[in-house]
C-alpha cells in the first residue's frame, strides 16, 4: 500500500500520469484480497477524483476498471455513482448556504456573521431548507437562530 501511495504522490501532477496509473493500480490487485483492500481502493479513487483537474471521474473509473478485475471494477462503478451523488448534494448544500446568506444580508444584515458562522457547519438539506424558508416570514433574528442548533 505504501508503494501505491508513494507512486501516486510522485506522479499526481506529472503529465504522464495517464500512462502510469494503470501500472500503479495493478499493484492494488494483491491488496484487494485483504479485507481492507476495497477501503484502500476507495481512498485512492477519492484522492484522484478530488485532486486531478485534467481527468473526469469517468476517466478515472475506466482506468480502475481496466486495471482491476471485474468485481473491483463493479465496485468502482458503484463508487463513482456515489461520488457523483455526493457532489450533487454538496452543490445543493452550497447553494442553500448562499441563499441563506443572501436572505440574512437583506433582512437581518447586522447578524450576518453570527448566523453564517453557524449555518456553514450545517450540511443537512432539510435543516438548511427550513432555515431558508423561515427567513421569508421571520420577524426577528431569534426565529432564525432557533432553527440553528
Amino acid at each position: 500500500m505504501a508503494r501505491v501511495l508513494l507512486l501516486l504522490f510522485k506522479y499526481i501532477f506529472d503529465p504522464d500520469l495517464r500512462n502510469k496509473l494503470p501500472e500503479i493500480l495493478s499493484l492494488m490487485k494483491e491488496l484487494m484480497t485483504k479485507q481492507t483492500g476495497l477501503q484502500y481502493l476507495e481512498t485512492i479513487f477519492r484522492y484522484l477524483a478530488s485532486t486531478l483537474d485534467g481527468f473526469t471521474t469517468e476517466e478515472i473509473k475506466n482506468i480502475f476498471v481496466q486495471a482491476l478485475s471485474e468485481k473491483e471494477g463493479d465496485y468502482i462503478m458503484t463508487l463513482a455513482e456515489k461520488l457523483k451523488e455526493e457532489g450533487k448534494i454538496e452543490g445543493k448544500v452550497e447553494g442553500l448556504h448562499d441563499t441563506i446568506e443572501l436572505g440574512i444580508t437583506l433582512k437581518f444584515p447586522d447578524h450576518l456573521d453570527d448566523v453564517m458562522n453557524r449555518v456553514k457547519g450545517i450540511h443537512d438539506l432539510n435543516v438548511l431548507t427550513e432555515i431558508k424558508e423561515s427567513i421569508k416570514t421571520a420577524e426577528n433574528i431569534s426565529q432564525i437562530l432557533s432553527l440553528i442548533k
